[in-house]
């Protein structure tokens, strides 16, 4: 009998006979039918036999196509599909003409939608209250037969799992592809119980979903209730957002012009208004440079960054709200530590982003690695006061508005050291900072503990529906 050498990784072979190969040589397919098809519990029906399948509209859809919500049909792309469900963000409508040329792809209520480009494997079960819409050819539109073997809820579980993905993979030909064919898709095999195993494991799968979104939703709240929070123990009541046609007008002196600032948004009199509201609060009002030094980053040569080092380079990327993200880091020289020291980043520094989209995010760096900040960035260095406290200060959404209203630039804003340094924060005793700090540090923790059971509640459910389908 052959025998694997020792010296090789016996997680990374397997053995296969020679008349388990048929027509397929490539290695993940057998590697599959091995580990789960030859393992299923249930007989196994191909999707074609069940449904069926064809996809959305060919064409490039034409610009005088484009309609409104109120006039039109909704026209569905693959990035519509998402966490099981068809989402509203930013949909597109056609015309009545144009959705009658496209009769082969309506959609209906009832049927299963399948992304079968791009994000490859999003699913989503039209709901019944939703009007007759169509695609594009990003979409696979699944329509039960009349003696389906298969609940198209049930299909749609099965595609959320590892074991429904693994599926679809297997069935795919040419290698890596951008695209599911449609018959790729019609010859699918998928493990066939009974109709009521099958709603058991619908249902074990809506459960789940349904506990998930409440966590979230949990999450979610404790993270919007840090504001109202914050301001509260600043005893800070913020004037109220008036964006009525009349009061976008207003008067300002020219004594009161600062610099070179003739924008209109940034002498609105709602800043006026909130920097009045701050400096009644309860404590002092103070520029952030009394309480902080500041470093703007350097610009360092990508020639000079290397594949792996105790040196890591925190960019513009790994700046996130609230903390530092050094998961995807670049690498430079070891002895640029000694060589760049004023860049170097201690332990609880705080990064802030001074350009792009991301401009005036706050995060803590609470790292143990060396770490030294490229441009576009600045390092706020913390003097008598909480570290925790002054970034909450500045994520809060107002200090956010601040941040942008005082940056220059169009498209590209940017702000500058003397902008960010001049900023008024409220000063409150350090041992009241210190409180806000904690209090507002179990909040995320919180939150990150149910984001955190939330993911799991649905991975538990998919390991457990994966169970009761493979022996």
């Amino acid at each position: 009998m052959y025998s694997i050498s020792s010296n090789i990784n016996d997680n990374k072979i397997f053995l296969v006979n020679k008349s388990e190969l048929a027509s397929r040589l490539d290695p993940n397919y057998l590697k599959i039918k091995k580990e789960i098809v030859d393992n299923f519990k249930f007989p196994l029906e191909k999707i074609g036999t069940s449904f069926i399948i064809k996809d959305g509209d060919h064409d490039k859809l034409p610009e005088n196509a484009i309609s409104d919500k109120e006039n039109g049909k909704r026209y569905l792309r693959a990035q519509d599909l998402k966490n099981d469900r068809i989402i509203n963000e930013k949909p597109i409508y056609i015309t009545e003409d144009y959705f009658n040329k496209v009769k082969r792809c309506h959609i209906y209520p009832g049927d299963l939608l399948l992304s079968i480009m791009a994000s490859v494997g999003a699913a989503s079960i039209v709901p019944e209250n939703f009007q007759i819409s169509t695609a594009n050819r990003a979409i696979g539109i699944l329509r039960r037969k009349p003696n389906s073997k298969f609940l198209a809820e049930y299909l749609q579980v099965l595609i959320n799992t590892n074991v429904g993905l693994s599926l679809f993979e297997i069935e795919k030909k040419g290698g890596i592809q951008q695209r599911l064919n449609l018959s790729d898709i019609a010859n699918v095999s998928l493990p066939c119980p009974s109709f009521e195993i099958q709603n058991t494991i619908i249902n074990i799968y809506k459960i789940a979903s349904e506990t998930k979104k409440i966590k979230k939703e949990e999450a979610k709240s404790l993270l919007e209730s840090i504001d109202s929070y914050l301001l509260k123990e600043l005893n800070v009541n913020l004037p109220i957002k008036d964006n009525s046609f009349s009061n976008r007008y207003f008067e300002v002196n020219w004594s009161e012009l600062s610099g070179d600032r003739l924008d209109a948004d940034y002498h609105h009199t709602y800043f006026k208004l909130l920097n009045e509201s701050l400096r009644e609060g309860k404590y002092k009002y103070l520029p952030i440079r009394k309480y902080a030094s500041f470093q703007a980053g350097y610009a360092f040569k990508s020639e000079d960054y290397v594949s792996n080092s105790k040196c890591f380079l925190i960019t513009i990327r790994n700046i996130k709200e609230n903390l530092i993200d050094i998961n995807k880091t670049t690498f430079l020289p070891d002895d640029f530590l000694t060589k760049y020291t004023e860049y170097r980043i201690k332990k609880n520094d705080l990064l802030i982003a001074m350009t792009g989209a991301t401009i005036g995010k706050v995060g803590i760096y609470q790292h143990n690695k060396n770490a030294l900040l490229n441009q576009r960035n600045g390092i706020i260095k913390p003097d008598n006061i909480n570290s925790e406290y002054l970034m909450n200060i500045l994520n809060l959404s107002i200090y956010q508005e601040k941040i942008l209203r005082n940056s220059n630039g169009g498209a590209q804003p940017n702000i500058s050291e003397t902008d960010i340094m001049k900023i008024l924060i409220p000063v409150p005793p350090i041992e009241k900072q210190n409180e806000i700090a904690n209090h507002i540090s179990k909040l995320r923790e919180k939150a990150k503990e149910l984001e955190l059971e939330a993911k799991n509640e649905l991975k538990d459910a998919k390991n457990e529906i994966e169970k009761m389908i493979i022996g």
